[in-house]
């Protein structure tokens, strides 16, 4: 749990404003290439941990390595890493812009804004700043 100075307003007086770019909807798989993963760029060292694993490095994995000790392989760059599977590469899409009552203790009234256009959501957030700032010189 991070520390948090208590904030000295209620949750009903914050928003949130988030732009989101959810993986599922702004991202796609990449190769090693396109990440330009530290693997793929200079080859990396495995140490398998089972016999299987070191089993299936050896007959199935379909890469280019040099076993320099028992279970121990030395893979040369420029191949597909092991890892391949989790490199994501953001799409060309615009973010979703959300703004919520409430802050990190919850949302209150359980508002939550998504705006289609992003100058809508900027000047939600201008709006906002401008009432807490006028709060805050109130005393």
């Amino acid at each position: 749990m991070l520390n948090r100075i208590p904030p000295p307003l209620p949750v009903t007086a914050y928003r949130t404003f988030q732009i989101a770019r959810p993986v599922a909807t702004h991202f796609r798989k990449a190769t090693c290439g396109e990440v330009n993963c530290d693997a793929w760029r200079h080859g990396w060292i495995t140490r398998a941990q089972t016999a299987e694993q070191a089993d299936y490095i050896r007959r199935h994995s379909g890469r280019t390595f040099e076993e320099i000790e028992p279970n121990v392989f030395e893979f040369d760059p420029g191949q597909t890493c092991f890892a391949a599977d989790a490199h994501r590469t953001p799409l060309e899409r615009e973010g979703i812009y959300v703004a919520r009552d409430g802050d990190y203790r919850g949302n209150p009234t359980g508002a939550r804004r998504v705006h289609v256009r992003p100058a809508d959501w900027v000047d939600e957030f201008a709006e906002h700043q401008d009432w807490l700032k006028t709060l805050q010189e109130r005393g």
